[in-house]
């Protein structure tokens, strides 16, 4: 990841449960649920030109998860303004069936995938 700079977005709607060290598997997979719906809605807003949200390893007073955006400096808007609205929208209108069927749905081992983004240390 060090080769992309990265805006940095932590949802205040979320904020508190970032630092939770335990359980990492369920918010990590929070918030894969939120970026696939915030590029949804970069993708609509920036056509013709990619805006990309990732989950991102995070090193500031520990090892969290967030959510990070490549070019996000680079854009006219608050790009973490934008996304912050998308989040919270997204929390505050969908049902917990949703999140479910998108984490239990998948193969993906969610514990797996916290455990690889936040024990590899970035380079």
């Amino acid at each position: 990841m060090s080769e992309f700079g990265y805006t940095i977005v932590e949802p205040e709607i979320i904020d508190e449960w970032l630092a939770i060290t335990r359980n990492q598997g369920m918010l990590v997979s929070l918030l894969y649920w939120l970026v696939e719906d915030v590029n949804v809605k970069l993708a609509e807003e920036f056509q013709f030109r990619p805006v990309q949200a990732e989950v991102i390893r995070v090193e500031y007073l520990g090892v969290y998860p967030a959510i990070g955006v490549r070019d996000g400096g680079n854009l006219s808007i608050d790009i973490a303004k934008k996304i912050e609205e998308i989040v919270t929208r997204k929390i505050q209108a969908a049902s917990v069936l949703e999140f479910f069927q998108f984490v239990l749905n998948g193969n993906r081992d969610w514990n797996l995938e916290a455990k690889l983004l936040l024990d590899t240390p970035a380079e």
